[in-house]
């Protein structure tokens, strides 16, 4: 007969939140200001983070800075991770495929966008709708590839158990900074174009 009295055997630790948190956690909000703000800048900080948070359970050596640097090529392999996640903790698979091609492909028209831009003479004033029209498609190349980040970073933070993103939604003053920065150079670029 077992022993009525006897403590259970299974282990009831919780896991800390270093073991919890697979991956990189912030808010939403957070993440799409910062983005704006910052042109886009801050997706580099974004993938090192996940990278660097993923580091330690993978089974192979991998180099954070450099995977978010070269993020075009390792954008697949991130989204592939948060999907595997998913599927081991009995949620559906996240088919991400177009969505992390979406940020490879938008960046790549938006750099090409951009060289075009470099080559248009406003000075005669014949292109300016032209300006405007690359200009706006530069825009909208910069914040497309927001959608996608959006829809990991709520997958990742479902999976650490802070859907919300709430244990990092509080700006640091570094976040601060570079949001201010990023005001400034919007405004700047507002009314340069609006002196055009």
């Amino acid at each position: 007969m077992e022993n009525l009295y006897q403590t259970p055997a299974a282990d009831l630790e919780l896991p800390t939140s270093q073991e919890a948190a697979a991956f990189f956690v912030t808010s939403p909000l957070k993440l799409a200001i910062l983005y704006v703000a910052t042109f886009s800048w801050y997706s580099l900080y974004w993938f090192y983070k996940h990278w660097k948070t993923l580091q330690p359970r993978l089974e192979e050596e991998i180099t954070p800075w450099a995977r978010a640097l070269f993020y075009w090529f390792f954008v697949h392999a991130l989204f592939d991770q948060i999907a595997e996640k998913q599927k081991a903790a009995g949620q559906p698979r996240w088919h991400y495929s177009g969505l992390a091609t979406l940020i490879i492909v938008a960046d790549i028209l938006r750099r090409v966008l951009d060289r075009v831009a470099d080559k248009i003479d406003i000075e005669s004033g014949d292109n300016t709708t032209l300006f405007f029209g690359v200009g706006a498609g530069i825009l909208v190349f910069i914040l497309l590839p927001l959608w996608p980040l959006l829809a990991a970073q709520h997958r990742a933070n479902a999976l650490a158990g802070d859907p919300a993103g709430s244990s990092n939604s509080h700006f640091s003053i570094a976040n601060i900074f570079f949001t201010l920065i990023g005001i400034t150079a919007w405004g700047f670029l507002g009314w340069t174009v609006f002196l055009s």
